[in-house]
């Protein structure tokens, strides 16, 4: 064998390891800076990071005061106010908080209304003859009685100066019996 074809082969091996390549360049050494402790260093540090995480935050505390004010009914806008000011109340907890005042109220509805059944059933009804005796004890007077009681009011009325209407006169007598 030649020993320049085995020096060849022995060149163009070496050419394509990396042993005989060039060492890569060291990295270059990152900028090492203190890590962000306050609001003002990170606002500093990352501005559009911070832009977009409060646009984000806004968001999503408008949409839990929307949702909290959905579940809101009539009577509780007390509990509705509280509810919106505490930002670890969800629009979840809010509605159960919600249903739970709203049955406490329909619970003492309930109750008030047993306690007047309660009170009224002791109420003696009064009776039904007495009232209806009234009406049927009155004689009845048959419209020629009722037209000449009338005639004779309206004269009555006639000699004192007093000029009265048939209809007038009807409903004196009637309601004078």
């Amino acid at each position: 064998m030649n020993t320049s074809g085995l020096a060849a082969v022995h060149l163009a091996a070496a050419a394509t390891t990396t042993a005989l390549q060039d060492p890569p360049a060291p990295p270059q050494a990152q900028v090492q800076t203190a890590p962000a402790t306050t609001l003002a260093d990170l606002a500093a540090a990352y501005p559009d990071l911070c832009t977009q995480l409060r646009a984000e935050g806004a968001t999503v505390e408008r949409t839990r005061i929307l949702a909290i004010e959905a579940a809101s009914l009539p009577g509780h806008e007390a509990l509705v106010a509280e509810m919106k000011a505490d930002p670890a109340v969800s629009a979840d907890m809010a509605a159960g908080r919600l249903l739970a005042a709203e049955k406490q109220i329909r619970a003492g509805q309930l109750q008030a209304i047993k306690d007047v059944e309660g009170a009224t059933a002791k109420v003696a009804a009064a009776p039904a003859s007495t009232a209806t005796a009234k009406v049927e004890d009155a004689p009845k007077e048959t419209a020629h009685q009722l037209a000449a009681r009338a005639r004779a009011y309206q004269d009555e009325q006639a000699k004192l100066g007093v000029k009265l209407s048939v209809a007038q006169a009807v409903a004196h007598v009637e309601n004078n019996r």
